[in-house]
């Protein structure tokens, strides 16, 4: 009996697999615009393990996880990643050699290379301006979780750290969605006055579409700021200060915006309370996307056709979805129910938790997963 023959894929099959190893639905919740899968999700070991099945399929892997897996959370990816940009080396079937690849495919990235909670680690800051530097033509989408409130201007031993960060990320010309998980990209590197107000960094990303910033203090100026960016279709504003305590400052914003306010169910509710002339938004499943919930409970405030859209998005502990050791997500939490079978936080479960941890933790995940964004449009 003759040996029944191996099966032999031709090498564009086998590129064309992988090419879609990051669109599978894996864990069942994977937006189209999902990107920065973590070292330890199922969908980067898979990118990983294809680099070694034969030379053909190794360019359209090293692509792919390019495209799809930079998830930088410590000091020494980020130095790997920095390295990797050396390569000279040809690839087959390519005209491009690696680090043209890889610089081509770097479009996407989460960025937390920081070990502690300051931002006092020179050789990170270092490595920022040079993996920023590399990636200048390239970056389009960017989420940060950087302590950069740890030093305030006029601390001379932040102060450098400060001013190189700020001309890092005052590079970064072709961004197009950025978010900002801890605050509002603060890098100011003087002491605010009534006579010389310091520009914020995202100010001068005229390309930006998507913006999203934790706790920022808005006011005119932000508003003047909003106005000069002709590409923006999209803000979230978790957490922010309004200038007066009272009304969101958009009245000279384009009326084709789309805005959403985060934050808890305690915080919506302490200003419905005192007055303010918020809705009361009930606490976010997690179970659909940010335009559909809004439309269907009724959180977007179109009675103005000349404003903008305003979403108003609450959160609680309840919402967030568990991480296991794979890196795969849980399923939401039902919020109905008044329970959750996830353990994200004991603490959090029990009505007392912290409601910036859970915003920020919110805005994290949802970023990550692509479906932060009240509109659609893809980036």
């Amino acid at each position: 009996m003759m040996a029944e023959r191996a099966v032999q894929l031709p090498p564009e099959v086998l590129q064309l697999i992988i090419s879609h190893v990051s669109r599978l639905q894996v864990d069942g919740d994977i937006s189209d615009d999902a990107f920065a899968f973590p070292a330890s999700h199922i969908i980067t070991r898979t990118l990983r393990s294809c680099l070694t099945v034969c030379k053909a399929t190794t360019a359209t892997s090293v692509e792919q996880l390019h495209l799809y897996c930079l998830h930088i959370d410590s000091p020494w990816r980020l130095r790997a990643l920095i390295r990797s940009y050396d390569s000279q080396t040809p690839l087959p079937g390519r005209s491009l050699n690696a680090t043209q690849l890889r610089r081509n495919a770097s479009t996407s990235m989460f960025l937390k290379p920081f070990t502690l909670d300051t931002i006092d680690e020179a050789s990170v800051v270092t490595s920022i301006s040079q993996i920023f530097r590399i990636l200048v033509k390239n970056l389009k989408r960017l989420i940060i979780d950087m302590p950069l409130r740890s030093y305030y201007p006029g601390e001379p031993r932040g102060q450098n750290l400060r001013m190189s960060l700020r001309k890092a990320f005052l590079s970064l010309s072709a961004l197009e969605e950025f978010v900002s998980v801890r605050d509002e990209l603060y890098l100011s590197t003087r002491i605010p006055s009534d006579y010389q107000i310091e520009p914020p960094v995202w100010a001068k990303w005229t390309k930006l579409r998507r913006l999203a910033l934790y706790n920022l203090d808005l006011g005119e100026d932000w508003s003047e700021f909003i106005r000069n960016l002709p590409h923006l279709q999209t803000i979230m504003l978790t957490r922010a200060d309004f200038e007066d305590g009272r009304h969101l400052p958009c009245h000279t914003w384009p009326s084709t915006l789309h805005i959403g306010i985060v934050n808890t169910f305690r915080d919506h509710s302490k200003s419905h309370q005192e007055g303010l002339n918020r809705p009361v938004p009930e606490p976010f499943s997690g179970s659909s996307t940010i335009q559909r919930h809004c439309s269907t409970a009724g959180w977007t405030d179109r009675s103005k056709p000349e404003l903008p859209a305003l979403y108003y998005i609450c959160v609680d502990g309840r919402s967030l979805v568990k991480q296991d050791r794979s890196g795969q997500r849980g399923q939401p939490s039902s919020i109905s129910q008044g329970r959750s079978s996830n353990n994200w936080a004991a603490h959090d479960l029990r009505g007392t938790f912290n409601d910036i941890q859970v915003c920020q933790e919110w805005v994290k995940q949802r970023a990550l997963r692509g479906d932060l964004w009240p509109d659609s449009s893809p980036i």
